[in-house]
């Protein structure tokens, strides 16, 4: 069993040691790739470090999160100065990987599996995107040779590997359903519960355990409130974005207008 409490104790042991090396050798600082978890725990790190510095001041940490494109899931944690741009980030790659889907559609699991059997640990592994023939996959520069010269199979079937461009996959047109709903409140296990069709009783499990995040913070709270323009997401299920919060009905529920990814 993962022991959560001590991975994110040496996490932050090696944020520590970043931000004492960016602030002595004034160099641009960077982590592997971080899950939602890692990156919701360093962020807090990072925001609970700045608490009493404005914008620019002497002393406050310059830090961005970015994973390739923007929204992504998997990001690196960058320490650098405040006029950098992600344009900056010459150190994440994004390959495409092409196969004949007429047998069958290759899935996200598919693709994982198959690059971490190459012996490479999922750190070095970002988003995965996957399309009807073909899978983006964003890696660290440092694998990239490697994975061109050795990554030809995903499961029984062979594919093409090619470099593109990382500023391509911003225009991945993500798609979502637009959806009007009601709840009792704003409360995060009630909408949790409107957006992906859940009971609010496992919402709030779901909560509890690590596996809801708003705006990319992990939540804790059940009874936190959500927000017009907040972005949700529970583990396992997928993303939304809460888009609008209306009027109440005549049964005195309030009405929410939301976008569910698919």
């Amino acid at each position: 069993m993962r022991d959560r409490n001590k991975e994110d104790s040496i996490l932050l042991a090696k944020i520590d040691d970043m931000i004492y090396r960016w602030k002595n050798d004034y160099t641009v600082e960077a982590t592997q790739f971080l899950d939602m978890h890692q990156r919701s725990v360093v962020e807090n790190f990072l925001m609970l470090q700045n608490k009493g510095y404005a914008i620019g001041q002497k002393g406050r940490i310059d830090y961005r999160f970015f994973g390739g494109y923007e929204g992504a899931e998997r990001v690196r944690c960058y320490l650098m100065q405040e006029y950098a741009s992600t344009g900056d980030f010459h150190d994440i790659c994004a390959i495409k990987v092409s196969y004949d889907n007429r047998e069958r559609r290759l899935s996200h699991r598919d693709f994982l599996g198959s690059i971490l059997g190459l012996g490479i640990k999922r750190e070095k592994i970002g988003d995965i995107i996957v399309g009807e023939d073909h899978g983006y996959i964003l890696l660290s520069e440092s694998i990239l040779d490697f994975v061109l010269n050795n990554f030809c199979k995903v499961g029984r079937a062979s594919v093409n590997v090619e470099i593109v461009p990382v500023e391509s996959l911003a225009i991945y047109d993500a798609k979502y359903d637009d959806l009007w709903d009601t709840v009792a409140s704003t409360r995060a296990d009630n909408i949790i519960s409107s957006m992906f069709n859940i009971s609010r009783s496992k919402a709030a499990e779901a909560i509890k355990n690590g596996l809801v995040f708003c705006n990319n913070l992990e939540l804790s709270k059940v009874d936190w409130q959500i927000q017009a323009g907040d972005k949700m997401v529970l583990r396992g299920r997928g993303k939304a974005v809460l888009v609008e919060i209306g009027d109440k009905s005549r049964k005195g529920r309030t009405y929410i207008r939301f976008h569910r990814y698919t």
